[in-house]
């Protein structure tokens, strides 16, 4: 047993390392799709090992294809590889685009004029017809499911997917509840044009200077769903319901972003939407001149941010069939799982809705609510409804809400009288402080004086290599 198991460590063969100088290479620009939830952000951090990147995983996969670069050779600007976006923890992305030099299934005795110019195409070699391999279908039998490699193209060594990009498109998903859609739309076409957004971001002066950036386009549309029930068909309460349930998004165009630019715009947005704010609080941040320093508010969640375009001239991706076919399956499993899941939500709470609860019941817990002097009146009037049978007024209008009789009424109709979930126990209830009369960031200004020399001296080498171009985006 011993003299075989020597034979067998004798026979084995060792591995090689991969020389990539014996193959040819070509840049390449491949636009990649993630779902962020479980990573922190796309792009590596500083060589920390440990840390769950989408950005490590794509190494990992060209590492494993033999795809890029050799041992040793990491995905940086001398490498020839760029990247796009740099999003944060937790967002996900659509468009993303990455650009760098990969292993060719050409030979590296074909002329480079003689390689095709569509992925598709085909070069006649030795009496076959050779076609370039399809990265996608390469890297996405390594990667994780959350990350896909969507489409590619070949690009001149020239092509930078950062200084390249003429365009990046956000989208920002939320429910509707009570948003005021029309102030929140109102608002959002302040953010439109060239503006100092530095009200607007995370300011990180030992890398940026310049934080002035060109919104092309700024509005909010509805998703795609089922119409909701007619007014005729269901009642007012339903059909509110079920407009509360929308799910809407911002999409937000631009040339460039900050860093935490866009969630910084729509926090700000939600406040108008919820009344807090007026839609000019907007156009008085973007007035440096008239608010210097930063007021402090928390910035919208990460999780509902997708990159979903990044825009270039002259680039055409190409997707292959097969490799959408397999990507739309997998996404179609995914839609399926997690659309039961919210289904199964839903039923749960129409069950709720549907419940009978006792009028008295509902004044008595309205009568122990704590109510500040200038609701008292209104609280007063919401107790004698309940006592009454009376059902509440929908939107401003006459229209009384039709109840169960025998002194019940639905949940869904008490909790209208209670103010809705917003209202609900354990519901933040401290006084909101306009945007203008909170505490302020140093500015711009103040914070150079501040910083610590090191940081200072990063930042002047950095204004005389980008000539003031921010390098931080959402």
């Amino acid at each position: 047993m011993k003299a075989k198991s020597k034979k067998a460590k004798k026979t084995k063969k060792e591995k090689r390392a991969f020389d990539m100088s014996q193959h040819r290479q070509r840049h390449v620009a491949v636009q990649i799709y993630y779902a962020g939830d479980k990573y922190c952000g796309f792009a590596s951090q500083g060589g920390v090992e440990d840390v769950e990147t989408v950005e490590k995983h794509v190494a990992l996969a060209l590492e494993k294809t033999k795809l890029f670069g050799g041992d040793g050779v990491k995905l940086t600007s001398s490498h020839g590889y760029s990247r796009c976006g740099r999003t944060d923890k937790g967002v996900s992305a659509l468009g993303q685009v990455i650009a760098l030099p990969l292993r060719s299934s050409f030979p590296l005795s074909l002329n480079a004029e003689d390689l095709p110019k569509f992925p598709g195409d085909t070069v006649q070699l030795g009496g076959n017809e050779v076609k370039e391999m399809d990265y996608c279908a390469v890297l996405n039998r390594v990667l994780p499911p959350e990350i896909r490699a969507l489409g590619w193209s070949p690009v001149t060594d020239r092509f930078s997917a950062r200084f390249s990009a003429s365009s990046r498109t956000y989208r920002y998903f939320f429910m509707r509840r009570d948003l005021n859609i029309d102030a929140m739309r109102q608002a959002a076409q302040h953010f439109v044009g060239d503006h100092d957004f530095r009200n607007f971001c995370k300011m990180d002066l030992a890398n940026v200077s310049n934080f002035r950036r060109l919104i092309s386009s700024f509005d909010l549309y509805p998703q795609a769903q089922e119409e909701a029930p007619a007014q005729g068909q269901r009642g007012l309460g339903e059909l509110r319901r079920c407009q509360r349930q929308e799910v809407w998004y911002f999409q937000i165009h631009g040339q460039a972003f900050l860093w935490h630019q866009v969630r910084c715009m729509v926090a700000v947005l939600f406040l108008v939407g919820r009344g807090l704010e007026s839609p000019e609080v907007v156009a008085r941040l973007l007035d440096i001149s008239d608010v210097d320093g930063k007021p402090q508010y928390t910035m919208a969640p990460e999780r509902p941010l997708v990159l979903h375009d990044c825009g270039f001239e002259r680039l055409r991706l190409h997707f292959s069939p097969y490799n959408l076919w397999r990507l739309t399956a997998d996404l179609e499993e995914q839609w399926e799982e997690t659309t039961l899941l919210a289904a199964r939500m839903r039923n749960a709470l129409s069950f709720l809705y549907a419940v009978q609860v006792r009028r008295q019941d509902i004044a008595e817990t309205l009568a122990s609510l704590p109510t500040s002097s200038k609701d008292h009146r209104n609280k007063k009037r919401r107790i004698s409804e309940a006592n009454a049978g009376e059902a509440p007024i929908e939107d401003g209008g006459a229209h009384a809400v039709p109840c169960a009789g025998d002194g019940t009424l639905s949940w869904s109709e008490a909790l209208e009288m209670l103010g809705g979930v917003d209202q609900a126990p354990g519901s933040s209830s401290k006084s909101y402080v306009p945007l203008l009369d909170r505490q302020r960031a140093k500015s711009m200004q103040e914070q150079l004086e501040t910083m610590a020399d090191a940081k200072q001296e990063r930042r002047e080498r950095h204004d005389a290599m980008n000539e003031g171009q921010g390098t931080r985006r959402e």
